[in-house]
């Protein structure tokens, strides 16, 4: 016979090989257990993405990792909202400008609320950041006015 590792002949009867100490004939593999398949949970969801398989050796079934997240639906009224809250409380300190997009901006974050309410809370925080910033812009924008109007009277 001739020694896959070195190629070299070796009597047939030779337990490993006189050239290079390989074994000759590969010790027969203990008989192991079939791996018993576990039902996966109830609780995971359906098997429709990647099924990650389990390391050899292992009788775990494997990770279902979903494969495409659901994209939550974006909220218009709640990001016009926040922008113009934002943009009326930079600007309050501008004669009428600021106290017009504030309230603007107090409508839109209203809208965006109420929207976000009803589609479980999408962008919620966004239309509230956009409530304040207006209510805050609107009282900051009306004192500068009426300070000023009753200065100049």
């Amino acid at each position: 016979m001739i020694c896959q590792y070195c190629s070299q002949q070796v009597p047939d009867d030779a337990a490993t090989c006189p050239h290079c100490g390989a074994a000759t004939h590969p010790a027969p593999a203990a008989a192991q257990p079939a791996p018993v398949p576990q039902p996966v949970p109830a609780a995971y969801p359906p098997a429709t993405g990647y099924v990650q398989p389990a390391p050899a050796g292992y009788p775990q079934a494997g990770y279902v990792m979903p494969m495409a997240v659901q994209p939550q639906q974006s909220n218009p009224m709640a990001i016009a909202g926040m922008v113009l809250g934002i943009v009326g409380l930079v600007f309050c300190w501008v004669p009428y400008f600021g106290i017009i997009v504030a309230i603007i901006g107090l409508v839109l974050s209203i809208v965006g609320v109420v929207k976000a309410n009803s589609a479980g809370g999408t962008n919620r925080g966004m239309a509230i950041t956009g409530l304040v910033c207006s209510i805050v812009g609107i009282i900051i924008a009306a004192a500068l006015i009426s300070a000023v109007g009753y200065l100049l009277s």
